[in-house]
């Protein structure tokens, strides 16, 4: 089985990657096994050397840089398009791995589609799941709601070719940031491809949405959430309805007309600003 291993670089030095340490930490030699660092700007990587300690794990290492900050969705899917193989693993660089994860996503074993279980200071966060009573470790259905978070997320070659066959694209290019993922595991449910999701071992990740962070920053995750959900309820209305419900209650008792101005915006147009 050939693996393509993408970890997602931004704004930061290789080494200064807390998923790039880690899969040194725990490399083992990898037959068949590539690793694409993808550098998606906003500057080029002027530190290479980690790469030569890289290559004493995996068949083959490979340096992207796309500096003009590529939306999310591109980047996913430029990658499975460019990089050959029989699975996929997508990897974001603030993650602390772990043995049990790495083993999952790099076995010879078909799975369909890899679900880590995600923490964040020790409590699961990801994914978010409404399922049967009785089947909350599988199998599911089209009944049950499943959302994972796209860092650790893995599939199979099979799984992306059905998805890029019914939509022209494994993940869809209308959105740039924000609910690249969560459209995904939409798209899955419509397949009637939830019957190839299996929960797997997860590992700690930083989530933005749970961190203290600058008032910019903040706004800045406000602005492209509220741009997503109105592109969310746009393009798959049947999965984020009563969501804008809850947001635009929320908006309009907390006096927040900005974001729900631009939620609305999207809504109405239909595409993303950077689009």
């Amino acid at each position: 089985m050939k693996i393509s291993v993408l970890v997602l670089i931004y704004g930061i030095e290789l080494h200064e990657s807390k998923t790039i340490q880690r899969l040194l930490d725990l490399c083992e030699p990898m037959d068949n096994t590539q690793l694409i660092l993808w550098n998606n700007g906003p500057r080029k990587i002027s530190e290479r050397s980690i790469i030569n300690s890289l290559k004493e794990c995996f068949s083959q290492v490979v340096l992207v840089e796309t500096i003009e900050n590529k939306a999310l969705s591109v980047v996913y899917n430029d990658f499975i398009s460019k990089f050959n193989a029989d699975r996929y693993v997508l990897l974001d660089d603030d993650s602390t791995l772990s043995k049990e994860y790495i083993k999952s996503a790099l076995s010879e074993n078909s799975v369909g589609i890899g679900v880590p279980l995600i923490s964040f200071n020790g409590r699961v966060e990801s994914p978010s799941m409404n399922i049967r009573s009785g089947y909350e470790n599988g199998p599911y259905n089209s009944k049950d709601r499943i959302v994972g978070i796209g860092s650790g997320l893995f599939m199979d070659d099979s799984v992306a070719k059905v998805i890029h066959a019914h939509f022209g694209n494994v993940f869809d290019t209308r959105f740039f940031l924000y609910a690249v993922d969560t459209t995904f595991f939409f798209r899955v449910r419509s397949l009637g491809l939830n019957k190839k999701i299996k929960l797997v071992p997860g590992f700690e990740h930083s989530l933005s949405r749970l961190e203290d962070e600058s008032a910019e920053k903040a706004h800045f995750r406000k602005f492209e959430r509220s741009y997503a959900i109105g592109l969310c309820t746009r393009f798959y209305f049947k999965h984020c309805k009563l969501q804008l419900v809850k947001i635009v209650v929320k908006k309009l008792l907390r006096r927040d007309t900005y974001y729900l101005s631009t939620t609305l915006k999207a809504l109405w147009y239909g595409k993303h600003h950077r689009a």
